[in-house]
């Protein structure tokens, strides 16, 4: 078989499989992608895991976007303290507005961004409802780093109660070290 216009394949093995939640990511041949980037396809053997959607959306937001695991991958803790799917796959939350953005799920017209000091105000609708309103103010801390701020409320997807939710991005720090 052909993986010409597909951009991830995912295996999936039963529940009872003797390995938990291997993930690997494999390069094949990618021809013409789905969306035209011409990079390679991404495979993700996930072992044992059928049924656990969070896992599943974690393990493909590494192989389909790219996205880093933002928990400590030696003490697993968490660095955004469960705000992001991406903070651990078993997590219960949604995707921030940060990763939301990267792949264009949040508009530029919905970031409000701040480069100069000083007081300003800002109105951000809730991340998780759909509307055209802005979803995120980033305020420039360095040319590397940026603070974030989006508004939560509870879905059937994010558990969390209603918050303001502020971090930092770090591009200098590395997936499992930190980068929000």
């Amino acid at each position: 078989h052909s993986a010409d216009g597909y951009d991830v394949i995912e295996f999936i093995t039963k529940n009872d499989s003797p390995m938990y939640n291997l993930q690997i990511n494999t390069a094949l041949n990618a021809g013409n992608s789905r969306y035209g980037t011409q990079l390679p396809i991404s495979a993700v053997l996930n072992a044992g895991i059928v049924g656990r959607y969070r896992i599943h959306a974690h393990e493909l937001g590494h192989a389909w976007l790219g996205f880093d695991d933002l928990y400590d991958t030696g003490t697993s803790e968490k660095y955004l303290g469960g705000w992001d799917l991406m903070d651990g796959a078993g997590g219960i939350s949604e995707l921030s507005s940060w990763l939301r953005w990267l792949p264009g799920w949040i508009e530029d017209t919905q970031v409000r961004c701040i480069t100069e000091p000083g007081e300003t105000r800002h109105f951000v609708s809730p991340l998780n409802f759909s509307s055209v309103q802005p979803k995120m103010v980033v305020v420039k801390l360095s040319n590397v780093s940026a603070l974030v701020v989006e508004l939560r409320v509870p879905t059937k997807f994010d558990f969390n109660k209603e918050s303001v939710v502020v971090y930092v991005v770090d591009t200098r720090y590395l997936s499992g070290n930190g980068p929000i």
